[in-house]
């Protein structure tokens, strides 16, 4: 007994000397010129593809850059967490738009126009669903592409998710058709 504490202390003060032996400098990959919008984005997303996704907000205003398109300017932007994932809604100053993207994505949804609801992304980078309440209906979208339309009073609870993403593709989903 009196060997093994003596084992169990030096195994501790050498356990204890390993973990704090390494020195960690942190050092940007990326020279800063002044005006690096890497640097100085509130939030950069990025994808295996190459592809890009940098949002800043000045005052009131919010901008997006992208790969293939520049947003903005939008009067009011936000993030609400959602089924595995978080969404993130930019609010555009010409009327009642809202464009939206998954927060770990780099892909900017088309604008859509009422009160978002029901928002499920599964956990995965890009992939978003959505319920949308607009007047007497409520529209469901996938990544963007309007897939089913209800009326308000037909539509069931749903307090489950309604589709379901995984990476590589797959999907598994349910709605009201013909509501």
């Amino acid at each position: 007994m009196k060997f093994h504490n003596i084992f169990l202390f030096i195994l501790f003060l050498s356990s204890f000397h390993h973990a704090h032996a390494q020195v960690w400098e942190k050092q940007p990959i990326v020279k800063d010129n002044g005006d690096s919008l890497l640097l100085k984005a509130d939030v950069t997303n990025f994808d295996k593809d190459g592809n890009y996704c940098f949002v800043k907000h000045y005052g009131n205003e919010s901008y997006i850059i992208t790969k293939n398109r520049n947003y903005g300017k939008f009067r009011y932007s936000s993030g609400v967490s959602a089924s595995g994932g978080e969404l993130m809604t930019f609010y555009n100053n010409e009327g009642n738009d809202i464009y939206y993207k998954n927060a770990k994505g780099t892909i900017i949804f088309e604008p859509v126009n009422g009160r978002l609801d029901n928002i499920i992304s599964s956990g995965t980078d890009n992939n978003m669903a959505i319920t949308c309440e607009s007047g007497d209906e409520v529209e469901y979208y996938v990544n963007g592409r309007l897939v089913n339309i209800v009326a308000k009073q037909a539509q069931p609870m749903l307090d489950h998710d309604w589709y379901a993403f995984s990476e590589n593709g797959n999907v598994l989903f349910s709605y009201k058709k013909n509501g």
